[in-house]
């Protein structure tokens, strides 16, 4: 089967890539249709700053006995 436009053929032009990576960064200037047709959905790039969540990452303990904890990337722990 030959690749096109019609069959996901789109993935190897590059106006398909630079409409993907402006629409992640701004989707605001694609139509809910563009936004189809480049497979992202809404919530791909809805990231409320509110959510306290975002700012928030486990931390991996190398000792095995040792609990994991929150850590908060705005916190200076370096003091």
């Amino acid at each position: 089967m030959v690749l096109s436009t019609a069959n996901d053929g789109k993935l190897l032009t590059k106006r398909f890539h630079e409409m993907y990576a402006e629409a992640i960064i701004d989707p605001s200037r694609f139509t809910d249709e563009e936004l189809t047709w480049l497979g992202i959905t809404r919530t791909d790039y809805t990231v409320s700053p509110n959510d306290e969540s975002i700012f928030q990452a486990n931390t991996v303990p190398i000792d095995p006995l040792t609990r994991s904890s929150k850590y908060d990337i705005r916190r200076d722990n370096r003091k």
